[in-house]
């Protein structure tokens, strides 16, 4: 029978604060010797997965939200978002005065690439500059998402109003809001992984924290929500386990009988 397990990164296998614990790494590995596949599944795109989790044993990624799949190497799946679309977001977010990064398959992109903005005191973008990090109106530019961050104000939807309704956006309350092509998710990608593999609805596995995780949460055969995930996230988990500091994955994969005997 083979099974897959989809994992977000960020609050689920990682947090900056103490990076991907010992029991996680083993867990993957563990997963991966009896014969099961191991993806993650993320925001992030390709430049800021490779590079962070090398010392990581998986076998592929649902990058972007469902933008970006790469399955042993071999890149399956990369959808950017509509140039003329992605420009009026752009416009849009400067004129808030905004801090924002465009993320593509391989390159990102910032006004604020100097370090000169809260952007990145955010996540993993303070850890990336430098790495492949671009002028957003460098030419041949291409990107899945845009990411705005959240200050002090609050993220206003009227002012995108006529994008609005051909793009998806996710707001994750006080740090961030992901835009990117509407009918792209997590699920949407994972289902792509499994009709590829040939794996059966029902023996994938999800593990997510935030309201980008919703919809994988709840098209995986069991959906595992972190122990700190948003009230809205847990409803939708088959399973509620530990935080990344209380090894949540392991935990998680212990109480649902995943090992082999």
């Amino acid at each position: 029978m083979d099974r897959i397990f989809f994992f977000d990164i960020d609050g689920t296998v990682y947090r900056n604060t103490v990076g991907v614990t010992e029991k996680t790494k083993k867990a993957f590995e563990r997963l991966q010797k009896q014969g099961d596949y191991v993806f993650f599944s993320t925001g992030r795109l390709a430049p800021s997965i490779e590079p962070e989790f090398y010392d990581v044993l998986y076998d592929g990624y649902v990058g972007g939200n469902g933008t970006q799949i790469v399955f042993r190497e071999k890149q399956i799946l990369n959808i950017p978002m509509d140039v003329t679309l992605l420009d009026q977001v752009i416009c849009f977010a400067r004129q808030e005065n905004r801090a924002f990064v465009l993320e593509g398959s391989e390159e990102l992109y910032s006004d604020s690439v100097e370090c000169k903005t809260p952007l990145f005191h955010y996540g993993f973008y303070k850890q990336l500059l430098g790495k492949k990090m671009r002028e957003v109106d460098a030419k041949g530019r291409s990107a899945n998402k845009i990411t705005l961050i959240l200050d002090d104000r609050p993220f206003e939807p009227k002012q995108y109003n006529n994008i609005m309704d051909r793009i998806k956006c996710i707001v994750h309350e006080n740090e961030c809001v992901e835009m990117g092509p509407k009918y792209c998710s997590k699920a949407s990608g994972a289902d792509i992984v499994l009709r590829s593999l040939g794996i059966l609805r029902e023996n994938s596995f999800a593990f997510g924290d935030s309201r980008n995780d919703l919809e994988i949460l709840e098209y995986a055969g069991c959906g595992v929500a972190m122990g700190d995930a948003p009230d809205v996230v847990k409803e939708k988990a088959d399973f509620v386990t530990g935080t990344v500091e209380e090894d949540g994955i392991s935990r998680a994969l212990e109480c649902l009988g995943i090992w082999d005997t």
